[in-house]
């Protein structure tokens, strides 16, 4: 559990990353 929790942590904040500068492009 922990092991995929490590593994997917870094892709997760990943998309909230990309999420974020979505929303920016949207409102710029």
């Amino acid at each position: 559990n922990s092991k995929k929790f490590t593994i997917s942590y870094p892709c997760v904040m990943l998309n909230v990353d990309v999420a974020i500068n979505n929303t920016n492009d949207q409102y710029q």
